[in-house]
């Protein structure tokens, strides 16, 4: 099974200096870039959760304040299936053997004003739902790796950029799988079940992984029921 290589960057800075140097950026870079601004459809902050100024996706607060809105979900899902649809294109386009490596064209960037909140937040939401993937062997399907330019030096963002180009042609590394089977290992799990709000807005992205390798997680529960059965007739 193909595995589909993607790096997600996280992008931020709402003044005219800062667009115009990250476009000058990507443009020096060579590669492709589709910008998702997360701003349309989400606010910095949730009523009744407040995540603090400078404070990335990993933490707790950031999670519940971007989840608990209940548009989350769909600019999430907007994301994957422009994945999906361009892997779909890259995997027609060229003649590829079982087990080779293809990268997406272009790189999906995660965008508001500040680049902490809300874009950082999506896109972790993002490659937990692509590395959760599997094909019809069992095989992953996808290795995304998130990548940030919030808070970087001028010369780390096109370091950045660049590495963001290289992951999708070869990556140095692999991410780690995300496991359907445990949901408290998961991402901005703990978090959300502290409001009902996220939590249902979590389990709705769950739901979304759950379908994208129901087919899996059957085999899974039935060669789990079958080493069970064995095991008892020893």
């Amino acid at each position: 099974m193909t595995m589909i290589n993607c790096a997600v960057l996280v992008a931020g800075g709402d003044t005219t200096e800062g667009k115009e140097f990250f476009r000058n950026v990507i443009n020096d870079a060579g590669g492709k870039f589709t910008v998702f601004d997360q701003t349309k459809l989400l606010q910095d902050q949730e009523a009744g959760h407040r995540s603090r100024f400078q404070q990335d996706g990993l933490r707790p607060s950031t999670q519940l304040s971007v989840i608990a809105q209940n548009m989350c979900f769909e600019l999430v899902e907007r994301m994957c299936r422009w994945a999906m649809e361009g892997a779909e294109v890259a995997l027609s386009t060229f003649a590829v053997a079982d087990g080779e490596q293809v990268g997406l064209a272009t790189v999906p960037v995660s965008r508001c004003p500040q680049g902490w909140h809300r874009s950082s937040t999506i896109a972790y939401m993002f490659a937990e739902v692509m590395n959760s993937t599997r094909g019809i062997a069992g095989n992953r399907r996808w290795n995304v790796k998130f990548l940030s330019i919030t808070g970087r030096s001028k010369h780390d963002v096109r370091t950045i950029v660049n590495n963001c180009i290289e992951w999708a042609a070869k990556p140095w590394a692999r991410e780690a799988h995300v496991d359907l089977t445990n949901r408290s290992s998961m991402y901005a799990f703990r978090a959300c079940s502290d409001s009902p709000v996220a939590y249902r807005n979590w389990m709705t992205c769950y739901h979304y992984m759950v379908q994208l390798s129901s087919w899996w997680l059957q085999f899974v529960e039935v060669l789990e029921h079958w080493v069970g059965d064995v095991g008892d007739s020893l």
